[in-house]
């Protein structure tokens, strides 16, 4: 299980769809991988689709374990898509919620424990993530704004929290293998790159508007 975060232009989405669902496609086949992320536009971007609507969810639905368990017909429309499944990409973590990622955690081991004798009760565990998948890997960039409300995000403090988010959390929380992208690779424009760099040397968007003003009306000009 890996995380790979870094500042928007220094190329995580390019090596992802380039280069690393090739590499996992040639491995474990072209169904052989899953790519996702929670909301519409992150999920085109890298050909995938959302996590809600791999799990056969809607935005009005609980994240509640009692009321993730699968019917007959989710179940038979989620082994088409998680049951040979090798690698699951999951884009734009920094945006996820916690509970929504113990959800996709949750179900995925529903949808693939009578294949390999999972027990649902371990799923939150570092060797049974996502239904034992071979390979987990999320990407993201910390510097972005948080999921709303700011305290579902996987990097916010867990006081107060369900125990769903602490599960989806936990598995997160649980990678290995962690790389940081520090070298923006797509912008030339001077004053995009100075308001980037103001952004990473202070750990944020939130705190950049609040403390860069000017520089935020210049980006604002710009768009």
């Amino acid at each position: 299980m890996g995380l790979r975060d870094g500042g928007g232009g220094c190329g995580k989405t390019a090596l992802l769809v380039n280069v690393v669902v090739p590499l996992f496609e040639v491995f474990f086949g072209p169904r052989g991988v899953l790519k996702k992320a929670p909301s519409n536009k992150p999920a085109r971007l890298i050909s995938g689709t959302t996590i809600h609507s791999s799990q056969g969810l809607t935005p009005e639905n609980s994240l509640r374990t009692a009321s993730l368990t699968l019917n007959t017909q989710t179940r038979q429309k989620m082994a088409h898509t998680v049951l040979d499944v090798g690698a699951i990409a999951i884009d734009e973590c920094s945006q996820l919620q916690g509970e929504l990622n113990h959800a996709d955690a949750l179900r995925t081991t529903y949808a693939r424990q009578h294949k390999y004798r999972l027990n649902p009760l371990d799923y939150w565990k570092p060797s049974e993530r996502h239904g034992r998948v071979a390979v987990l890997t999320y990407w993201g960039d910390h510097l972005q704004l948080p999921p709303v409300p700011a305290s579902a995000s996987m990097l916010a403090p867990l006081q107060g929290t369900s125990n769903e988010h602490k599960a989806g959390t936990q598995i997160f929380r649980n990678a290995d293998l962690v790389y940081r992208f520090e070298k923006m690779m797509r912008f030339t424009d001077h004053t995009l790159v100075e308001i980037l760099d103001v952004i990473i040397a202070i750990g944020g968007v939130g705190r950049f508007v609040a403390e860069h003003p000017n520089l935020f009306r210049r980006l604002l000009g710009n768009c």
